[in-house]
């Protein structure tokens, strides 16, 4: 598989690097003739990329540790392809894991070989500023003169010590984005060992076993794969890829079990832990403000990184407290640690990003796990909470954005259990859209707009806020100058921001206020001697995408989370002015949406309502087209503007513009 889309899937190390010192930088000695007369453009002319071989191997050592294999050959069909492959990107916990890169190279369309120069590779630390994480570190390796009809080529083994109790688990995808024309995957593993297995939409899915030297051996040649066809909307795209799992758990009960045992035995409060937190505690509040209190000062304090390696044992919490940078899992087990000290109940939850009942038919191997997150009671009213490491700042009601309806394996005190995350109900995660627009004669605009968003849609808002509060004032100028110059941009080119306003520093929880006024040349376009008005309603973008999609679907569609979003536009037209038409109004609902627009107007004023609400994240199959259903009212409404026409006598008054507005220059 091309480890491009899957790095974060497996951390590797890089001990040395050697590339053939036999050859010269550019050989020239022809390459397989297979890679020279491989298919191209004129067979796959939609493909970025073709990947002729991919050949991957796993094998278990008897100590517990493991070597990952990697042989790949890809061709280069596009600009695209080359900015996506012409790039090997690892991210390794030095100490821990090993790679040994035996081979990479470009091989040009002539058959010319051009080794990979050791300029060409680089080996950084991810986090610099941090020294916990100093052994995690982000090796690059690009290929010289990578270009379409090139080929690039590399092999790599990863050796990996033993993980705790010696568990073991390896993927390999076997379907791509792009095509793939050749796959194997062969694992070795000490004679006697049990496999568990998956190949969830393998054709060729059973291997063939042999023994050598004393070593079971599956081997599976699942020949070629057409491209993943992308979907607007649809699940994780490493969910749905067709892949071959091994792994040494044979049921979720068993890794969450595994997981737990490590949790437990690190994270708790311990004597710093328990001063840390008996310091930010405020006192004579209730228990939510309480806890908001201990999560507040990770979010200001902390950092939360994405190292894109595979964790399942958190660091101590003790370790972490003078920490800058956090990784995910080790921001939850301080967390955890923190509001277990204050008497909370936490529950950590490993989260999925597909449903339940896919996950149930999964194999069970640790990097299924898309996050951990923290379910948190107040023992004495039993009200619940959620905690996301990620955006550690805040004490959520429900699970974050992205994960409401998913499958999570709840790991409590009993024992894991598989469940559906809880879904906010849609009034929870809305968005308010209060648009004022006042257009002169010449079809220019001054509009007025504030967006508040509440729940789950203004958590990264909030977020992003208050790292602006706590920016340099030139940099957090900068930042809000290119943030409201997008949004003045989405009406026209010329537009220009006269006035902005942006909550800082937001409290946690509460609805995020963002505010401004454009001044829009030609915002009423003429033709015919009419005006055509668009009305700056704001739709889901994801949800607007649906409607451009052809074809049937073969995946449900997923969603953050449900939703209401709630426009009222009031337009005020020049004195006179003669409505032609309005933008037709519209109503339909049903169990998975609802969409309602209505607009009426009187003399030169013009109002307009809709509301969009989605009550489901997940849409199965069968329900999807009541979905597309509402996404089609919904566009149609959205392509339809407001039509008018100047009175005569209006006509004769003048053509000044809005006061106060000089032209724009474009």
């Amino acid at each position: 598989m091309v480890r491009a889309l899957t790095g974060c899937l497996l951390a590797l190390a890089l001990t040395f690097w050697a590339p053939a010192s036999a050859e010269p930088a550019k050989s020239l000695l022809r390459v397989e003739t297979r890679y020279l007369n491989a298919p191209g453009r004129a067979e796959y002319p939609e493909a970025k990329a073709l990947v002729l071989v991919d050949e991957i191997g796993f094998e278990l050592q008897a100590d517990g540790s493991t070597l990952f294999r990697e042989h790949d050959v890809i061709k280069l069909l596009s600009q695209d392809g080359v900015e996506e492959h012409g790039e090997l990107v690892r991210v390794y916990r030095r100490g821990d894991e090993r790679i040994d890169v035996h081979q990479a190279r470009t091989i040009r369309a002539d058959g010319t070989i051009v080794e990979v120069p050791k300029e060409n590779v680089e080996d950084v630390p991810l986090v610099p500023e941090s020294e916990h994480y100093k052994d995690y570190r982000k090796l690059t390796i690009r290929f010289p003169e990578a270009a379409p009809d090139h080929l690039v080529e590399f092999r790599l083994e990863t050796h990996k010590g033993a993980a705790p109790d010696r568990a073991w688990w390896a993927t390999t995808y076997v379907q791509n984005p792009d095509p793939m024309l050749s796959s194997t995957f062969d694992v070795r593993l000490p004679g006697g060992t049990e496999l568990h297995w998956r190949a969830p939409g393998v054709a060729r899915s059973r291997p063939q076993k042999s023994q050598q030297e004393g070593r079971d051996v599956y081997y599976w040649d699942t020949g070629s794969e057409p491209a993943m066809e992308m979907e607007p909307s649809m699940p994780a795209v490493l969910d749905v890829l067709h892949r071959i799992d091994v792994s040494s758990f044979s049921s979720w009960e068993e890794l969450g079990q595994w997981f737990l045992e490590g949790w437990r035995a690190t994270v708790r409060p311990n004597q710093r832990v328990s001063l840390k937190a008996a310091g930010l505690l405020p006192v004579g509040v209730g228990a939510r403000e309480k806890a908001q209190a201990l999560l507040a000062w990770i979010g200001t304090e902390k950092d939360v990184v994405d190292l894109f390696v595979q964790e399942y044992r958190p660091e101590e919490p003790w370790k972490l407290l003078d920490e800058e940078v956090l990784s995910s899992l080790d921001a939850a087990g301080l967390a955890a640690s923190l509001l277990e000290f204050a008497g909370f109940e936490v529950v950590p939850a490993l989260a999925f990003s597909s449903q339940s009942g896919t996950v149930a038919q999964d194999l069970p191997r640790p990097s299924r796990v898309q996050r951990v997150l923290l379910r948190v009671r107040d023992t004495s009213t039993q009200q619940v909470w959620w905690v996301d490491p990620e955006h550690p700042g805040e004490l959520l009601d429900y699970p974050p954005s992205g994960f409401q309806g998913s499958g999570a394996l709840l790991l409590a005190s009993e024992k894991p259990i598989m469940i559906d995350l809880p879904i906010a109900p849609p009034d929870i995660n809305r968005q308010e859209l209060r648009v004022e627009s006042r257009v002169d004669r010449t079809g220019r605009a001054e509009v007025g707009l504030s967006l508040t968003q509440f729940g789950g849609s203004g958590v990264l808002w909030r977020e992003a806020a208050r790292e602006l509060f706590a920016a340099r004032r030139e940099l957090r100028e900068q930042t809000l100058d290119r943030l409201f110059g997008r949004m003045a941009a989405t009406f026209s080119p010329r537009a220009r921001v006269h006035e902005r306003y942006f909550a800082l520093d937001p409290e946690p929880g509460e609805p995020f206020e963002m505010a401004a006024t454009f001044i829009i040349p030609g915002f009423a376009t003429m033709e015919a001697e009419q005006f055509e008005l668009p009305l700056p309603a704001q739709y889901n973008d994801r949800l607007m995408e649906l409607v451009q999609e052809q074809g049937s679907r073969e995946f449900p569609a997923h969603l953050d989370h449900p939703f209401r979003d709630e426009t009222q536009i009031h337009v005020v037209l020049p004195a006179g002015t003669e409505v032609v038409s309005l933008p037709p109004s519209a109503e339909v609902e049903n169990d998975v949406a609802s969409f309602f627009s209505t607009v009426r107007h009187e003399g030169d004023e013009v109002w307009y309502y809709s509301r969009l609400v989605l009550k489901k994240p997940w849409i199965s199959l069968d329900e999807y087209p009541k979905l597309l259903d509402v996404a089609r009212q919904v566009s149609t409404a959205q392509q339809e503007g407001l039509v008018y026409k100047l009175s005569p006598e209006a006509e004769e008054s003048g053509t000044e513009g809005i006061e106060g507005d000089g032209d724009v220059e474009e």
